[in-house]
């Protein structure tokens, strides 16, 4: 499997990390150099420096053999475009997109990004079982 990530901040370097440990191929692309120069001294040659929403930026790291594309920057409208790109001009079979409103989820979904991961939802969710796991008394 061969996995895309659009953005090298802390979700994009840690899902590809991830990716990687499982035995799975990887490519991370961004913008900012000084990120991708970070996560290439720990994961070596797979960072790509370009906008993931240029085709041609987007075959440099191999996008049209990508069985997922993951949109992990830190601007949701950067996300939603790059997911409709890649899913319609590259056929990827999968989409995944980082939100940060909860709100823009059903955006995301209605223009047919495959996983939308809401960050607060996330968050409250786990805090949610958390609380559930430390407090929990037999009803």
């Amino acid at each position: 499997m061969f996995v895309v990530i659009a953005g090298a901040g802390k979700v994009g370097s840690n899902l590809a990390t991830w990716i990687l440990d499982a035995g799975y191929e990887v490519a991370v692309i961004d913008i900012n150099n000084s990120k991708l120069k970070t996560l290439s001294g720990r994961l070596g040659d797979v960072v790509v420096l370009g906008d993931v929403i240029s085709p041609n930026d987007l075959e440099k790291c191999g996008i049209s053999r990508a069985d997922i594309f993951i949109a992990a920057t830190d601007v949701e409208d950067v996300n939603l475009i790059s997911c409709q790109v890649v899913k319609s001009r590259y056929d990827v079979a999968k989409t995944a997109a980082v939100v940060f409103n909860s709100e823009s989820g059903e955006l995301f979904d209605l223009l047919g990004v495959d996983i939308v991961l809401k960050v607060p939802d996330m968050i409250v969710q786990g805090l949610q079982e958390l609380l559930l796991e430390t407090f929990a008394v037999d009803l």
